[in-house]
């Protein structure tokens, strides 16, 4: 009844035309449960019989003024950024050496899957994620392999290369598509450990002792039996591609953990190369992630 008087002052002051919106607009806002259905029939012909008149500009100002402004959908920008790089089928190209080269016709890594997730939102739309096409369903089917021998595990993908490859500042390589960085996967008492996972680009500064231990809690530690396991299933899916590990850069003095582990004896048993000597610095900041080449 409310609304029925607030309309028919409103007829006598001369602004009907802004009444069938106001009551439709609170019509529609209301609970109307409570009322009988004659009740809400007659409110809204009441609207309706209103409609025979133009509002005037000032009207339709206050009704704007009235009406809350309808939310906007929210875009998915990594949905959107994806969206712009479809595989176009024709097969990339590495030009040079990885740490002086090119890539052409560089493919975007998806931004996450089943069991892994890109390390960093802003490293992946600054378009740090492109991997030569060979490379990048090497990858793929090496994480699809891993749902099977490894479905506990969510595996975290670091930095790659440029569209285009060339310089990747900081990094010395990754400028061919032909390399790819790995978080190393951590456990705590014998159970997978994924707080840090999220660290984003932080990740790479993380520091772990010669024997894996995290520097700030000596309980989180590299789970190197997983590591490895990854690797051999990485090494699998790479021949299927007509490639091979060529190199795996991971911190020297964490090599014998690795190979101590049953997975790790079979990586040494298969040949699969790992880089002997670094500049102190290089070495240091490879104990968080491995990294590994391709050819």
């Amino acid at each position: 009844m409310r609304i029925l008087r607030r309309a028919q002052r409103g007829c006598q002051d001369n602004i009907a035309q802004r009444l069938p919106l106001y009551a439709t607009h609170h019509l529609l806002d209301m609970n109307t449960s409570w009322l009988k259905p004659s009740a809400v029939l007659l409110l809204a012909i009441f609207a309706v019989s209103c409609l025979d008149s133009e509002p005037s500009s000032s009207a339709k100002t206050a009704v704007l003024a009235e009406t809350p402004p309808l939310e906007k959908p929210k875009r998915d920008p990594i949905a959107d950024y994806m969206a712009q790089f479809p595989d176009d089928g024709i097969e990339s190209k590495a030009v040079g050496k990885v740490g002086d080269g090119r890539l052409e016709y560089g493919k975007l890594m998806p931004f996450a899957g089943p069991n892994f997730k890109y390390f960093d939102t802003s490293s992946y739309l600054m378009g740090r994620a492109f991997l030569h096409s060979k490379v990048k369903r090497a990858v793929l089917e090496g994480y699809k392999g891993c749902e099977q021998k490894l479905s506990e595990r969510h595996f975290r993908l670091m930095e790659c290369a440029g569209e285009h490859g060339g310089n990747l500042f900081p990094h010395r390589t990754h400028q061919t598509g032909m390399s790819v960085d790995f978080m190393v996967p951590l456990q705590k008492e014998g159970k997978p450990f994924t707080k840090l996972d999220d660290y984003g680009k932080a990740h790479y500064f993380l520091s772990f002792d010669s024997h894996g231990r995290w520097s700030q809690d000596a309980s989180v530690e590299i789970d190197f039996e997983t590591m490895a396991k990854h690797l051999l299933v990485l090494d699998e899916s790479a021949k299927r591609q007509g490639l091979r590990i060529k190199k795996v850069l991971l911190k020297t003095e964490l090599k014998d953990e690795l190979f101590a582990t049953p997975s790790g004896k079979e990586l040494q048993r298969r040949g699969i190369y790992f880089a002997r000597y670094f500049e102190p610095l290089i070495n240091n900041l490879h104990d968080d992630h491995y990294h590994v080449d391709f050819e």
